[in-house]
């Protein structure tokens, strides 16, 4: 067996088990959305990042009135950053040049489906890397 057919077994093996650890991570957090709605109980006015937020709230029951939509601040499109600025941040991160990154950022929750992204990519090729970006508590 050559050393690049063992490399890319090695990689299969352990993008598997980092999948498996980030769905049961996700599992976790799905449990966890009690605490949130909890918490969100006891809001006097809620802000919801977007129009379709706002409407899931008020199918779960929460007042309209007391529901406010203001949109998040990152910028929609490619990244500005330009090439030394982004390489820097490769290296900085340690990704891989041959590495295509994939960034989700936001509160770990069912709605965000993460679950649902972990396993699509485990269907992409092994130099796809998903980074999860975010608090758990949350």
């Amino acid at each position: 067996m050559s050393r690049d057919v063992r490399f890319l077994q090695q990689e299969r093996a352990r993008a598997a088990q980092t999948e498996e650890e980030l769905t049961r991570q996700v599992r976790e957090l799905r449990e966890s959305e009690i605490g949130a709605r909890t918490h969100m109980d006891q809001c006097a006015h809620i802000i919801a990042v977007s129009a379709a937020v706002r409407n899931n709230l008020i199918r779960s029951g929460y007042d309209s009135q007391a529901i406010t939509v203001i949109h998040n601040g990152v910028p929609d499109g490619p990244p500005t950053a330009e090439a030394a600025t982004r390489q820097a941040l490769r290296r900085e991160l340690g990704i891989r040049d041959d590495v295509l990154a994939v960034v989700n950022a936001g509160r770990f929750i069912r709605d965000k489906g993460q679950d649902l992204l972990v396993q699509a990519l485990a269907q992409t090729p092994v130099n796809v890397h998903l980074f999860l970006i975010g608090d758990p508590a949350t």
